[in-house]
C-alpha cells in the first residue's frame, strides 16, 4: 500500500513563503510600468504588454521612483503610474531620471525634485554638474558654488572660483591655490591633505605574485614567485614547464592563457586545464577573467565560455561587455545585434536575446529580488522600442 502523501509542518511553511514570495514578485513585474510603442506614438503597459496609460506622446521614458518624463511635441510631462501630469513645460531630461534630476531648458541648467516636480534650483544656471547628493553649479558669470541636494541650501556660494567633483572628494581652486574636502552628512566642510595619505605600496594586498615567461627548446614555460607584501619576503616559487607555444597571463594571474598544437586553451597556475585547447584565440572581456568567464574564437566566430562550460557556442561576429551591466554581454551576428545576461546570483537574468536588431542598448531596474530587466534596441529603421528579457517585444 502506498503511504499517503504528507507534507511535514516546516516544509509546508516554506512551501508557503515560497509561494507568497513568487506572488509579490509577479505583482510586483505585473504592476511595473514599461514604456510601448504603437507606430509613432508612445504609452505604457505592464509586463503582460496590456496598455495602462494610453499612446498618446511621441515619447516616453522608462518610469524611475514611480516618475517618468514623456514628450508631445515641444513640451515634456513629468507623470506617475496612474499617467497623472505632475508637472508640464518646455524642457527636456538628458540624463537617465533620477529621484533628483537635472533639468535643461532652453541652454540652462536646473534640478528638479520628480517627487513633486518642484525645482530645488531654477533653470537658470550655465552648467550642473551632479555627484551623489552634491552638485556643483556654475552661473552665467562663471562664478561657482557647492549645492547640496539633501540639505537644499548651499555649502559653498558662488564665487570666483572652479569646483570639481571626483571620487567624494570637492576639489575647490581660487587664487589661495587648490583645496581637497570631504563633506559631512550635515554638510560641513572639512579639508583633507590628501598628500599625507600613505603610498600605494602600502596599501597592496598581504600577498602578491609576480610572473614571467621563460623559454627552453623552443618552447615555453611560467614561473611565479608568491610575496608577502608587507616585508617583500618571497613566500614561494613555483613553475610549470616549458611545453607550450606561448603563455601569456589573463590579466589578473590567476589563470593562463597558453597554445598548444596551434590552439588556444587555458591552465590555472598548476598546470591544470580550465579550458580545453580547441580555440584559435581566447581572451577576458573586462571584469570577466576574474569570474572565469572568457571570450573563445573558433572558425573567426565568437562565443563564450566559463572552464568547460560553453555559455554560447561559436556563431557570433563580435562580443563585447556592457559597462552598465556588470554580467550583460553585447552579441553582433551579421550586422544584426542581441544581447545575452549570465550571473549565478541570478539565475532570472541566464537570458538570450537574439541578435535581429539595429541596436540594443541595457537599462537595469530592480523590482524586488531578482532583478527585472529591460532593453532599448533600435528596429525597422533605427526606431525605438523596448524588450524584456524573455524576449517580449513592447512595440508594434
Amino acid at each position: 500500500m502506498i503511504a499517503p502523501f504528507h507534507i511535514c509542518t516546516p516544509n509546508r511553511h516554506l512551501l508557503c513563503a515560497i509561494i507568497l514570495l513568487c506572488a509579490d514578485l509577479s505583482i510586483a513585474q505585473k504592476n511595473y510600468l514599461i514604456p510601448y510603442r504603437d507606430g509613432d506614438r508612445w504609452g505604457y503597459s505592464d509586463t503582460s504588454r496590456q496598455i495602462i496609460i494610453p499612446v498618446q506622446y511621441d515619447y516616453a521614458d522608462l518610469f524611475v521612483e514611480g516618475r517618468a518624463v514623456a514628450t508631445k511635441g515641444a513640451v515634456s510631462y513629468l507623470i506617475d503610474k496612474t499617467g497623472k501630469v505632475i508637472v508640464s513645460g518646455d524642457f527636456f531630461v538628458n540624463d537617465q531620471l533620477q529621484s533628483v534630476t537635472r533639468i535643461h531648458k532652453g541652454e540652462k541648467d536646473g534640478l528638479m525634485d520628480i517627487s513633486d516636480g518642484k525645482f530645488l534650483l531654477q533653470p537658470i544656471y550655465t552648467a550642473i554638474f551632479k555627484q551623489g547628493l552634491l552638485a556643483a553649479v556654475k552661473d552665467v558669470n562663471g562664478k561657482y558654488g557647492l549645492y547640496h541636494i539633501g540639505l537644499k541650501h548651499w555649502i559653498i556660494p558662488l564665487k570666483n572660483q572652479d569646483i570639481y567633483l571626483r571620487d567624494n572628494c570637492v576639489i575647490v581652486q581660487n587664487g589661495q591655490g587648490k583645496h581637497y574636502y570631504s563633506v559631512s552628512a550635515r554638510g560641513k566642510l572639512k579639508e583633507e591633505h590628501i598628500f599625507d595619505r600613505p603610498p600605494e605600496e602600502e596599501l597592496l594586498p598581504e600577498i602578491g605574485y609576480q610572473g614571467a615567461t621563460f623559454n627552453s627548446g623552443g618552447r615555453t614555460g611560467y614561473i611565479w614567485r608568491t610575496i608577502d607584501n608587507q616585508t617583500g619576503r618571497v613566500i614561494s616559487i613555483d613553475s610549470i614547464p616549458a611545453m607550450f607555444e606561448s603563455i601569456e597571463p589573463d590579466g589578473i594571474q590567476t589563470l593562463l592563457i597558453a597554445k598548444k598544437d596551434g590552439k588556444s586553451g587555458m591552465i590555472d597556475m598548476k598546470g591544470k586545464i580550465k579550458i580545453p585547447f580547441l580555440y584559435d584565440e581566447i581572451k577576458a572581456i573586462g571584469r570577466y577573467s576574474m569570474d572565469s568567464i572568457y571570450a573563445i574564437k573558433k572558425d573567426d566566430k565568437w562565443g563564450l565560455t566559463r572552464n568547460f562550460n560553453i555559455l554560447l557556442p561559436c556563431q557570433y561576429d563580435e562580443i563585447v561587455k556592457d559597462s552598465i551591466n556588470g554580467n550583460g554581454f553585447y552579441l553582433k551576428q551579421r550586422k544584426q545585434m542581441g544581447f545575452y545576461v549570465h550571473s549565478d546570483a541570478k539565475k532570472l537574468y541566464n537570458y538570450l536575446i537574439p541578435c535581429k536588431y539595429e541596436q540594443v542598448i541595457s537599462y537595469i531596474y530592480t523590482i524586488g529580488q531578482p532583478s527585472f530587466c529591460v532593453l532599448r534596441v533600435s528596429y525597422n529603421g533605427w526606431k525605438d522600442g523596448f524588450v524584456d528579457m524573455r524576449g517580449n517585444e513592447f512595440f508594434k
